[in-house]
């Protein structure tokens, strides 16, 4: 006998037990009892649990040239939920994170990714998340100004006129 059993349990979640060739014993069909040990043994030994928070901090990254800020703190973009067995303690859980540079340069928004966190069950890989900046940084006055300068010096017609009166003052000169 083949039984395909769903149940609603008080943990508010619903459950799925496939029983393939159950066993009648005395014209009870044994695949009833054994999906229901199945399930209360599901409920009992297994439950969900939040491994990493979008709304909690990983660190935080220096910001260069930036307006009104010197750091921004770095959060996974999402939430890791897994559904876990129970004797899965804290210590099997590791986290591995990789910040791609010690320091961003103004300007980013909110949400630049600058990262990823590995998260190991038992030495397993079981999510990699990406890190992203919980702020965002706008240019400060004076690196906007420098930046304003170096693109006016380096254009070319700028160039062309230096040299032209470097040139002219060097035939002056001789």
């Amino acid at each position: 006998t083949t039984l395909v059993a769903t149940a609603d349990k008080s943990d508010g979640y619903s459950y799925l037990c496939v029983v393939l060739d159950g066993k009648t014993v005395l014209s009870e069909n044994k695949a009833y009892t054994v999906a229901s040990s199945l399930i209360d043994w599901a409920v009992g030994n297994f439950g969900y649990r939040e491994l990493v928070s979008s709304g909690r901090p990983v660190t935080t990254v220096k910001v260069n040239n930036a307006d009104k800020t010197d750091s921004v703190p770095v959060f996974p973009s999402h939430d890791v939920v897994l559904y876990l067995p129970d004797y899965i303690s804290d210590d099997d859980i590791k986290y591995e994170y990789n910040v791609y540079s010690d320091e961003l340069d103004a300007p980013f928004s909110k949400g630049t990714e600058v990262g990823e966190i590995t998260v190991y069950c038992e030495g397993r890989t079981v999510a990699t998340v990406s890190l992203v900046t919980g702020a965002g940084a706008s240019l400060s006055k004076s690196a906007r100004l420098t930046e304003s300068l170096i693109s006016f010096l380096t254009h070319p017609a700028v160039i062309i006129i230096a040299l032209a009166a470097l040139t002219f003052a060097l035939l002056r000169v001789v």
